[in-house]
């Protein structure tokens, strides 16, 4: 029996999408797998134009972040095996065009879901839409990609506060999570505030009740 690989040859040769990259963790990702998977083949990222600024500028401005100097020293050419798409998760297909789509669909075979809206002030709705939408949408384009073996979503702590004990398992929210992603795509924003404080219950904000929801729609 051949031995189990280690993650530098699992990911030798594979194509692998990262939603959420320009945030603070999926730096940390891209840096790690560029700097420990010398033979990966592609990376995909999923970049959203941002004031007027293109995927490609904003790859750019990445790579200038401090955490990627000394992987930049040792190997210069690094970011060339990183490939900005344009799009947004709370759109459908992720708002990739056909021809990146395809791409996707044709030759990736792990995607990371990192892409989330942090914004704790923020309403009810747009919680939702990016981060529960959001996530669902992610899914429902996974389900496409032909050669797909992992998809590794990125929760937060703080999303299971009306539990007292955690376990290592996933949990069931109080609301449905669909019902909740219908009323947010239906409503307008003052609606859904007034149904907040029932719907959130004991959460202190809508970031921590999106995230509840999105590890629902993921566990399912």
């Amino acid at each position: 029996m051949s031995p189990t690989p280690g993650i530098p040859e699992y990911f030798a040769g594979r194509d692998v999408l990262v939603t959420g990259a320009t945030g603070f963790m999926g730096k940390v990702l891209l840096e790690k797998l560029l700097r420990c998977c010398p033979d990966i083949r592609r990376i995909y990222i999923l970049v959203r134009a941002k004031k007027g600024v293109a995927p490609g500028a904003r790859l750019e401005t990445l790579k200038k972040v401090v955490l990627f100097e000394p992987l930049l020293k040792a190997q210069p050419d690094a970011f060339a095996k990183v490939v900005p798409l344009e799009g947004q998760v709370n759109d459908p297909c992720m708002g990739l065009s056909e021809a990146d789509q395809q791409r996707i669909v044709d030759n990736v075979s792990v995607v990371f879901h990192l892409a989330a809206s942090l914004d704790w002030r923020a309403a009810l709705k747009r919680s939702v839409l990016d981060n529960t939408v959001g996530t669902q949408r992610v899914m429902e384009f996974c389900a496409r990609i032909k050669k797909l073996e992992s998809l590794v979503y990125t929760s937060t702590a703080f999303c299971q506060c009306e539990e007292d004990v955690l376990e290592e398992r996933t949990y069931k929210p109080r609301v449905d999570p669909h019902m909740v992603m219908e009323l947010c795509q239906k409503l307008d924003e003052e609606a859904m505030e007034i149904m907040r404080p029932s719907l959130l219950g004991r959460h202190p904000n809508c970031y921590t009740f999106s995230k509840a929801l999105s590890e629902a729609v993921v566990a399912e």
